[in-house]
């Protein structure tokens, strides 16, 4: 499999071939401005007519993860999770956030991380792992997510973005 685009935004998918069977994996950037969610929308679109296709042809757990630029409660994420009509009938992801530790803020962008203050937007929540359906026995099913990356390493931070850490059933 290879990457393939839109404009303004960036996806990249991946058939893994990992000991025991393969995995799904797909990585997505998406327009950053907050008006763009016309643009994250018909990105998605486009991701979703893709991911359906390869989850039809490939039995195997599916991952989609990314810098999505857009919180919880817009409609790109909604339609994603089943919280407003899905792109595709019968189309559902699994929000990871939904799996951590009740209380933890899930902001992936931070005015405490140094690279992403200049910019003084809110603390939120724009970066996701997300799981399709399990597989038998639960495989592909979250068992735990957090955010990482909260600490500078010699001083520098890796990305504007804290990162989106889940442990999957494999």
């Amino acid at each position: 499999m290879r990457p393939f685009s839109g404009r303004g935004n960036r996806q990249f998918r991946c058939l893994v071939h990992p000991p025991r069977r393969p995995l799904l994996a797909y990585s997505i950037a998406l327009d950053w401005p907050p008006h763009a969610s016309a643009a994250r929308h018909h990105a998605l679109h486009h991701l979703v007519g893709v991911i359906a296709g390869d989850v039809e042809a490939i039995n195997a757990p599916l991952i989609v993860g990314g810098d999505f630029n857009a919180p919880p409660d817009s409609d790109e994420i909604r339609m994603l999770v089943g919280r407003r009509p899905p792109p595709r009938p019968g189309f559902v992801l699994f929000d990871a956030w939904d799996y951590a530790d009740q209380g933890a803020s899930g902001a992936t962008w931070s005015r405490t991380n140094p690279w992403a203050a200049p910019n003084l937007l809110p603390d939120q929540r724009i970066d996701y792992l997300f799981t399709g359906w399990p597989k038998r026995g639960g495989v592909g099913s979250i068992v735990h997510a957090k955010t990482t990356g909260h600490q500078a390493h010699a001083d520098l931070f890796a990305s504007d973005h804290y990162a989106v850490v889940a442990t999957v059933r494999y």
